[in-house]
């Protein structure tokens, strides 16, 4: 990340720090309580980290930070499975 730069996320990221799928993301971002986007570029709308995340968790859900973030539906592996 640059320095002095928001990070700042799109769909596909919202996705991992939900573990849900594109199709659910769509639904959210849809709503009329989620945050505006920070801007919509040619590859889509993107938003502030902090604010998703603050919008996460005020509406009881938990954020996946990006060493937990799984693609929806990926098995955790078990014990021997490096």
């Amino acid at each position: 990340m640059i320095l002095g730069m928001e990070h700042l996320v799109g769909a596909a990221e919202i996705g991992q720090m939900l573990r849900v799928g594109r199709q659910r993301v769509q639904q959210l971002v849809s709503r009329e309580d989620f945050p505006a986007p920070e801007a919509t570029l040619a590859m889509g709308k993107v938003w502030r980290t902090e604010v998703i995340r603050r919008w996460v968790i005020e509406h009881g859900r938990e954020v996946y930070e990006d060493d937990e973030a799984r693609s929806p539906g990926e098995a955790e592996s078990g014990p021997g499975d490096h």
